[in-house]
């Protein structure tokens, strides 16, 4: 009998049987080596005994006597699909191509379509030709710009050359952590809903269980907003959605944005008004960018994750040094104060602990509708550079300029109030030394008048490209390179600088 009383097997194994050849030949005498997929299977079934109990209690249906036709499918792996609780289908080109493997997938899935997310379980072996259109059956599952699982098990990986690599060729070793982690992971998730559906549960989400702007899943859960992340960078974003989910959290997305600005920022926005918590990982490699989002998917999540009230947690390597990363752009977003350098295990917890506090309070943006006042001090010279920067950020700020006309008292004390009184200031250096350096130090004298920390002073380092640095730095200043123009690296650094 199987765990879930209602089917004859627990889980059905669909794989193309290319991917389950030996790698080597037996010697006169000897049984067949076991495959790629044997192993994996033999692995998995040990995994969930352990984590049910009882080695006898889950029943795994794997085809080893080659059962499927030339063409359709066999009436006994036909019976055995509509009479099996889950379904894992080991996708690799082999499976993508095979006819037999798409129409044991397709067969599941008509069976439970509306159980779709929690009932199938993606292994990938391989990653699909992204030149080749993926079968109708996958593209449920897959996510089409990625060509990734929207909810799988990547046993692969990239290599130095950007090669990919499958983890357990020919045979696993011990040093292979991620290959068991994958295992352990799948076995943890399938025993959940097994156990899900043995109660008479489903375990799917339902839309009515969301409760907008909480932050809150109806049985108590928090939702995280865990961000896309390079891929040098996916095992560990999957190690972290692992931990979260088992601490009883929500993770979003479910599924990838649309790659198109305005609609990848709708689709954050709405699950970011779900979320109690942003986290987002952070690796040496930059992001990717587009022609509409050139400051690249990692700054556009964070700008709007600053913009909500909920937790921003960032996370890098302690190993990593921001100072060796050659891109402004991807510096700033490493040097961002919400960014954690500790290890990760560290930043599981305090991701767990943040999901189930209150949002942090937006006092510091005043009473402005959520505003800050940025303070442009610029020289009267340099107004286009302030136009420009007014442009592109339009009424998500409150901007203010310096009085430029007046009896020098006047002048003096419109400056004073600014300084005082401003949640940000951008400055300009240009050739202008003297001036740059004197606003610095009379913000330096004031800031004992201000009732609250200042945001961020950024400054744009404007032409000449030769001039002499500074001599000056406070602990909120960050320098951005604008000898150019201030073009849309400027502007993201800017952007993430002032919080907007």
């Amino acid at each position: 009998m199987a765990f879930v009383p209602e089917y004859e097997q627990d889980v059905f194994i669909s794989y193309a049987h290319a991917d389950d050849r030996p790698y080597f030949e037996p010697s006169p005498g000897e049984e067949p080596p076991t495959g790629w997929v044997g192993t994996l299977v033999r692995q998995l079934k040990n995994e969930l005994a352990q984590k049910i109990g009882r080695e006898d209690v889950c029943r795994v249906w794997f085809d080893t006597q080659k059962l499927r036709g030339n063409h359709t499918l066999s009436e006994e792996i036909a019976a055995q699909l509509e009479r099996s609780a889950t379904f894992i289908a080991i996708v690799s080109p082999g499976y993508s191509a095979s006819s037999w493997c798409l129409d044991e997938l397709r067969l599941f899935t008509r069976r439970s379509a509306g159980e779709l997310a929690r009932r199938v379980f993606i292994i990938e072996k391989a990653p699909l030709d992204p030149d080749d259109p993926a079968p109708p059956e996958l593209r449920e599952l897959f996510d089409g710009r990625e060509r990734r699982a929207l909810r799988g098990y990547r046993f692969w990986y990239e290599d130095r050359s950007e090669q990919p690599r499958t983890f357990a060729i020919p045979v696993p070793h011990a040093g292979e952590r991620e290959y068991f982690r994958r295992i352990e992971d799948l076995a943890h998730d399938l025993k959940r809903q097994l156990k899900m559906m043995r109660s008479g549960r489903s375990g799917a989400i339902r839309s009515e269980q969301i409760r907008p702007l909480t932050g809150a899943s109806a049985d108590g859960g928090a939702f995280v907003l865990l961000a896309e992340v390079t891929d040098d960078l996916y095992f560990k974003r999957l190690e972290v959605q692992r931990y979260l989910e088992q601490h009883g959290l929500t993770v979003l997305p479910e599924a990838s944005y649309p790659r198109e600005r305005a609609e990848f920022t709708r689709a954050l926005e709405v699950d970011l008004a779900h979320s109690s918590v942003f986290v987002q990982l952070l690796g040496p490699m930059p992001g990717k960018r587009s022609r509409d989002v050139p400051e690249g998917y990692g700054s556009l999540q964070l700008e709007c994750a600053l913009r909500r009230s909920c937790h921003v947690l960032q996370w890098r390597s302690p190993e990593l040094d921001p100072a060796c990363v050659k891109l402004p752009r991807h510096r700033a977003l490493l040097e961002h104060e919400t960014v954690q350098a500790t290890s990760l295990e560290t930043f599981k917890r305090e991701v767990c602990l943040k999901a189930v506090s209150p949002a942090p309070s937006s006092d510091n943006r005043r009473d402005t509708g959520g505003r800050p006042l940025v303070f442009l001090n610029i020289e009267p010279r340099h107004r286009i550079i302030a136009s420009e920067i007014r442009a592109a950020f339009g009424n998500r700020a409150a901007w203010a300029a310096p009085l430029f006309e007046g009896n020098p008292e006047e002048v003096r004390e419109e400056l004073t109030q600014n300084l005082i009184d401003c949640d940000a200031m951008v400055m300009v250096y240009a050739d202008n030394l003297g001036w740059a350096r004197g606003q610095l130090r009379q913000f330096h004298k004031l800031a004992p008048r201000r009732t609250q920390p200042i945001r961020a002073i950024p400054v744009i380092d404007a032409p000449p490209a030769t001039k002499p640095p500074l001599g000056i730095e406070l602990p909120e200043m960050i320098v951005i390179d604008s000898r150019s123009g201030v073009g849309a690296e400027a502007l993201a650094q800017l952007s993430i600088a002032l919080q907007l």
